[in-house]
């Protein structure tokens, strides 16, 4: 039975892995893996390599001659001390084959232990899955835990389509299309993620520039705390003890002022109080008026970049041009 997959699907990946046949027989390279992803380096002068995905969205597998696209491998970045990286070190690449019932791709392996090894590659559910065995059906390794029970035993011969003969000219599609699918699904995942930091970015922002306009807005108010101190100053003589308002007309113009007074502190200290807070308002104005400016500054080139960002996500060209572009901006 066929899992999460048409017919068709068992059929391209079958014509798929005849054709990676051309790699059977070479010792791997190196093997380096990351996020979601693996890929093998096989040896010889072409340079051919395997690559093998299993992201949510993206299970892939792709045969690449010579290097991969700059975008491509600028977005895979590796992982240091992998663990396949050891426990294929040394391997030959047998063959290439797929499960007969499952769209499991199969890359049966020998080591230098003479333990023969699998590689398999799930390209069914939602994100797929990379699983190693030995021929004693342990679970070696697997990037999902656990896997489905396709990928928890070592293959039997019976449990492998027939092997085909399929050269890559004849296949139902080129190479490339595997290519651009990935390379869509990590140019989509770094947009996300880009617009994802602006967003908080640009929150951050803009609460710090509305925080800093309302304090802008109490130091604004150290003249009227001058005003207020300079009037209590002339009319100090007229406070009673336990007098908590004193109003009075302003120096400057005449018009009444109300002056809120600490009824438990002498006139002095209410005076040296209202000086006081004058003073502190009209000092911090000059530094929150600056901070202030820095934050809306910094409001509209996130701003600015948030509209260059989506002016990218609807540009057109191929998904390794865009994914090339987003890496720029990052």
């Amino acid at each position: 039975m066929t899992t999460g997959g048409r017919a068709s699907d068992l059929e391209r990946l079958r014509a798929r892995s005849a054709s990676w046949r051309v790699a059977a027989g070479r010792p791997l390279h190196r093997v380096i893996a990351g996020d979601g992803w693996v890929r093998l380096l096989l040896a010889g002068e072409d340079r051919l390599s395997i690559l093998l995905t299993a992201r949510p969205g993206c299970a892939e597998g792709l045969l690449w001659r010579g290097r991969l696209p700059a975008p491509l491998h600028a977005a895979l970045a590796p992982r240091r001390d992998h663990p396949l990286a050891g426990l294929l070190a040394g391997c030959v690449l047998d063959d290439c084959r797929t499960l007969a019932a499952d769209r499991v791709t199969v890359l049966l392996l020998s080591g230098p232990r003479e333990n023969p090894l699998a590689l398999l590659h799930q390209e069914f559910g939602p994100r797929g899955n990379l699983a190693l065995v030995d021929r004693d059906h342990r679970l070696l390794w697997a990037l999902h835990r656990p896997p489905h029970t396709a990928l928890a035993r070592y293959p039997e011969p019976g449990d492998l389509a027939p092997a085909g003969d399929t050269a890559a000219e004849d296949l139902p599609e080129p190479a490339s299309a595997s290519c651009d699918r990935i390379a869509a699904h990590l140019a989509e995942g770094l947009d996300r993620a880009l617009a994802g930091g602006l967003t908080r970015r640009l929150r951050s922002t803009l609460k710090l520039v509305d925080n800093l306009a309302r304090d802008l807005e109490t130091a604004d108010r150290g003249r009227e705390y001058r005003r207020k101190a300079e009037t209590l100053a002339a009319y100090l003589h007229t406070l009673e003890p336990g007098q908590d308002l004193l109003t009075a007309p302003d120096l400057r113009d005449g018009s009444p002022l109300d002056i809120a007074l600490d009824p438990a502190l002498s006139a002095a200290a209410n005076l040296a109080q209202w000086f006081k807070r004058a003073g502190k308002a009209e000092k911090g104005r000059e530094v929150i008026a600056g901070r202030l400016a820095t934050a809306e500054a910094q409001r509209d080139a996130l701003l600015s970049l948030r509209g260059e960002l989506e002016a990218l996500a609807a540009a057109t060209g191929t998904p390794l041009d865009r994914l090339a572009r987003l890496q720029e901006f990052a």
